[in-house]
């Protein structure tokens, strides 16, 4: 039985309502055709996978026999090059210095493409001059350090001179707590030859290792040492000399 329309010849609300189910059925048909399609290309991929995986391989061995033959087989542009001339020699070049590296001092003449930089404040190679040509690079740094319990951590540079002369025989003579002064050393064999231009004149005790050294400076002990600053620990006092801190970064070591 059919609905009447409006008078317009539009259909009514029942006309339209199958008409959207009839889009609705077919919208899913299409969707489940689709889904079945591509179902069916994936199972056929799964099932020859395992034939078509040797094709790489077969592709490169081609390829380099391909390539194999290019190369026996001279060109009328590019002459056949003899086998003594096919392997390349890589010339080693040294590489440049890191632009980061500081120095103080008057840079050598020979140093002068070495891109090293002018230090402003902390410096990385310092060159002292020796006198005439001749240069000396400072490789390593000794800082003084004291016993924990001495009280003192910082001292004028002629003061230092004494102590290492064995002239102050107290510490309550360099403003610290009164106490007989210690001299410890490395022995002169320990392998560090920088240490023999820093070694107090007559050690009262001599060590095979600066960690022997350090173990022996207790709270009370009394004692100084000149030890390299890579070796500073936390139970020893590093003493600043004339302003110039080299543990702490205070001063101008350049000076």
């Amino acid at each position: 039985m059919r609905e009447p329309g409006n008078g317009n010849g539009e259909a009514t609300p029942g006309r339209r309502v199958r008409l959207a189910k009839r889009a609705s059925y077919f919208s899913l048909l299409v969707l489940a055709a689709s889904l079945g399609a591509l179902f069916v290309v994936l199972l056929d991929r799964a099932m020859n996978g395992d034939e078509a995986a040797p094709q790489p391989a077969a592709s490169t061995a081609t390829a380099t026999a391909t390539e194999t033959e290019a190369r026996a087989t001279p060109t009328a542009t590019s002459p056949a090059t003899p086998a003594s001339e096919e392997t390349t020699t890589a010339t080693a070049t040294a590489p440049a210095m890191p632009a980061k590296v500081t120095y103080s001092g008057d840079l050598p003449a020979e140093l002068a493409s070495a891109n090293l930089l002018p230090a402003s404040e902390a410096t990385d190679l310092a060159f002292l001059d020796g006198g005439g040509e001749a240069y000396r690079i400072v490789r390593r740094y000794y800082v003084p350090v004291v016993a924990m319990g001495v009280g003192v951590d910082a001292l004028s540079r002629t003061q230092v001179e004494d102590l290492v002369r064995g002239a102050i025989r107290d510490w309550s003579e360099v403003g610290g707590i009164p106490g007989p002064v210690r001299a410890f050393a490395v022995a002169p064999g320990a392998g560090d030859e920088g240490m023999a231009a820093a070694a107090p004149v007559a050690p009262e005790q001599t060590f095979a290792t600066y960690e022997e050294l350090l173990e022996a400076m207790t709270f009370d002990s009394g004692a100084w040492a000149f030890v390299p600053i890579e070796e500073v620990g936390p139970t020893v006092t590093a003493v600043a000399v004339s302003g110039i801190d080299l543990v702490r970064g205070r001063g101008d070591a350049r000076v």
